[in-house]
């Protein structure tokens, strides 16, 4: 499949999602928006980019998106990214980003889970789940 359908029908999704709620989706439209957002905001801006664009409460739905899809070690993964950028130190009391992060992950960890998300993990199904995923909604069969 196609990104450019994945896109397509993730779209209108995401924008129920921003202007209603992930509340208002389906699991499966949940699990898609989710989960092609996230391989989107990796491939532009690493997990340093997509723990500042995303906050915690959907970060925690992304785990368990990507578990209904079998993509436990992107799971694992970011459940350990998540309790580094749940911080109790909040970004805007560090003033800047990377100050945030030199607070919340002074060890450099998410620097080594991202390359570990490029090298490792299960990247490639997220991404053919999120194509078939895709697939069946257009189709209607959701």
């Amino acid at each position: 499949m196609s990104d450019n359908l994945t896109y397509d029908v993730w779209l209108p999704i995401s924008n129920r999602a921003d202007d209603e709620g992930l509340g208002s989706l389906t699991e499966r439209e949940q699990t898609l928006h989710l989960c092609f957002d996230f391989v989107c905001q990796i491939d532009n801006g690493g997990l340093s980019g997509y723990g500042y664009n995303v906050d915690a409460p959907e970060r925690a739905a992304l785990v368990s998106a990507l578990r209904r899809i079998n993509a436990l070690k992107t799971a694992a993964l970011m459940e350990r990214a998540d309790a580094i950028l749940n911080s109790p130190v909040s970004p805007a009391s560090a003033n800047t980003w990377e100050k945030f992060l030199t607070i919340a992950d002074p060890e450099n960890e998410l620097d080594r889970l991202d390359q570990s998300l490029g090298e490792q993990i299960d990247a490639e199904r997220v991404r053919e789940q999120t194509d078939e995923i895709a697939a069946a909604i257009s189709s209607g069969k959701d």
